[in-house]
């Protein structure tokens, strides 16, 4: 589906979240494969997708590395 057949949506981000038990490393690669997506759609439909929603309490260090503008923290907020 070409994201132009919805001319009133309008792709402002993307979203994800890592697989549980991998590790750092392959968590780091999972961001920037979403990265490299927003690159390629922002370039292949003259988009201007800005927005990474990535990393959560246990992988946010990995997230703002791959350039996450979002992460979504809860646990790390209350831990003792």
């Amino acid at each position: 589906i070409n994201v132009k057949c919805f001319p009133n949506v309008n792709i402002i981000g993307l979203m994800t979240m890592t697989i549980k038990n991998d590790t750092s490393s392959d968590k780091f690669n999972q961001f920037e494969q979403l990265r490299e997506l927003k690159d390629k759609l922002n370039e292949k439909y003259n988009l201007s997708i800005k927005y990474l929603s990535m990393g959560m309490s246990d992988d946010y260090l990995d997230a703002v590395k791959a350039f996450s503008t979002h992460v979504r923290l809860g646990r790390i907020l209350w831990k003792n």
